[in-house]
């Protein structure tokens, strides 16, 4: 008789134990996304990337953009809040910089962004996630109030060479303004996948042109 029970209590110990780790499983594979945002709310889907590297046009649309803005870019440098504010201006207020994502927001009538699409749009830009404190909940950023600098940039060609999840960029753009005229300049720069990234699954991890 003693000898049933001790067995009966090995199996229902071993029942409890085999549960917890079953639900601990569960909660680990939840947990393993880590999703820093919900993207079905968002409207973004994930990237498929092609078999070959290829600059899709929102990639394209960025990448110019930083040429106008940036001389240098490191996505480890700490951001405060004039660099959000400008961050703001310069890529979801830009009258001359448009994108997929943004475009379809305005396409559907709509004329503000909130502080979570913002935050996704610096996570698409840096592949960094950053709560935007120079912005409060609930606080809508209107789109259509853009004020774009004199700068034209056209990316005239490229070089690749893939390392794995980051792709090394030699590149030259043309920069048009009424001060200098056009300007050739050379650049370098490393992307990284984000497969969620609104700039066709790529963030900035680097950049700099001279």
């Amino acid at each position: 008789m003693e000898k049933r029970l001790k067995q009966k209590t090995r199996i229902i110990t071993f029942a409890i134990v085999l549960g917890a780790l079953f639900i601990s499983g569960c909660n680990n594979t939840n947990d393993s996304k880590n999703e820093p945002f919900d993207y079905g709310e968002l409207g973004v889907s994930e990237y498929k990337y092609p078999e070959e590297f290829a600059i899709g046009d929102n990639l394209r649309a960025m990448l110019e953009n930083c040429a106008i803005y940036y001389t240098d870019y490191d996505n480890s440098n700490e951001i405060d809040a004039e660099w959000e504010q400008g961050f703001i201006h310069n890529f979801c207020q830009n009258s001359w910089f448009g994108y997929d994502y943004l475009n379809s927001i305005g396409d559907n009538g709509g004329l503000t962004i909130s502080k979570e699409q913002v935050e996704y749009i610096y996570n698409s830009f840096s592949g960094n996630s950053a709560e935007f404190m120079s912005l409060t909940e609930g606080e809508d950023i209107k789109i259509d109030e853009a004020s774009s600098g004199f700068s034209y940039a056209e990316l005239l060609d490229y070089k690749t060479e893939d390392n794995g999840d980051e792709i090394n960029l030699s590149v030259t753009f043309k920069i048009s303004n009424a001060v200098d005229g056009d300007i050739e300049k050379e650049g370098k720069v490393t992307l990284i996948k984000n497969p969620y990234s609104c700039f066709d699954g790529y963030s900035v991890k680097n950049f700099h042109i001279s």
